[in-house]
């Protein structure tokens, strides 16, 4: 009988033992898991975006890309003569990062980002899982709407008023705002332009 008490009591510390090990990796298991990946992710994409708006002309069609932001609270901006980088600060932790935006392979110069939709030209609050870029020549721009704006002749009285970039005066006229110039609330309105989800 007391063997049998000793076997439980050691079960029990053991469990115990156990449980308490995994309490004390789930930080780093967190780490390993989780933030590591979507951190690399990020870098990847944001590389992704350097290299193909390094490579363009004015010739080259802009294409989106979305960025995977899930593991952030900020993203920033910067750059002068010596340097261009994003700086990133991951949730929950008070340390900053950056990725570097110059051309690869000694193309001269190097990516403007621009997040003017979100509010701030510089910088970024990240409150979505991801965002969309449209890439250009040398520039990213922060996007939350795509397609092609019903031209403004084509418009009647109503629906003119309510399209950015025309006006009413006997009939509509005026160029229509491009989609990805609208921010989220714009871009509902904006006839013939489709929100990213």
């Amino acid at each position: 009988m007391k063997g049998a008490t000793v076997t439980t009591l050691l079960t029990i510390v053991f469990i115990a033992f156990i449980i308490f090990a995994i309490i004390l990796l789930l930080p780093s298991t967190n780490e390993i898991f989780v933030i590591k990946p979507c951190v690399d992710n990020f870098k990847t994409q944001i590389r992704d975006i350097v290299d193909a708006s390094c490579m363009m002309d004015d010739t080259d069609l802009e294409t989106l890309q979305t960025v995977d932001t899930s593991c952030f609270d900020k993203i920033e901006y910067y750059a002068d003569n010596t340097e261009a980088y994003l700086k990133y600060k991951i949730k929950q932790r008070t340390t900053e990062n950056k990725i570097d935006l110059f051309c690869p392979r000694g193309l001269v110069g190097y990516v403007e980002f621009d997040f003017s939709l979100s509010g701030d030209k510089e910088s970024l609050q990240v409150n979505k899982p991801e965002y969309n870029f449209l890439i250009q020549p040398n520039k990213a721009k922060l996007v939350f709407c795509k397609g092609m704006p019903e031209i403004c002749s084509n418009l009647n009285e109503n629906d003119c008023k309510k399209q950015k970039g025309c006006s009413w005066s006997n009939s509509c006229s005026g160029i229509a705002e491009k989609c990805t110039n609208l921010n989220e609330i714009e871009c509902t309105n904006q006839k013939g332009c489709e929100f990213i989800e």
